[in-house]
């Protein structure tokens, strides 16, 4: 497991769910959810942290937060030439503590399945 930068640790303070998309989808996910009339707020920045190593190549994941009906959302997208997913999840666990449900898993879903993830969210918080 490759250390987290503290302004990676910072930025993913408060984190509620977690969402695997790409540029794409999240993109799509924020027209549809304006189009709706839900609040959605990107921090118009992300990161590329290595979360660690396969087979001596880099996992290496894009991190981009937004904040949606009051709800601060990670979105993830692998994009080093190998991925490992278990490894990548171990990591969102140890950095993303606030994004745990009670069971112990992640709040985490794909793209497709966006509005769970937001659901849990608010279910949480309450």
């Amino acid at each position: 497991m490759t250390k987290t930068s503290d302004e990676v640790k910072t930025y993913l303070e408060g984190v509620t769910g977690i969402v695997e998309a790409n540029s794409f989808e999240t993109m799509c996910l924020w027209q549809r959810w304006r189009d709706n009339g839900k609040t959605w707020v990107s921090t118009g920045h992300g990161y590329g942290p290595t979360v660690g190593t396969l087979a001596g190549m880099p996992v290496c994941i894009s991190i981009l937060t937004a904040t949606v009906d009051g709800c601060k959302i990670l979105f993830i997208d692998p994009t080093s030439q190998v991925v490992d997913h278990r490894l990548i999840e171990t990591w969102l666990k140890l950095n993303v503590p606030s994004a745990l449900r009670k069971d112990g898993y992640l709040n985490k879903t794909d793209a497709m399945n966006f509005s769970n993830v937001l659901a849990t969210a608010k279910e949480q918080a309450t």
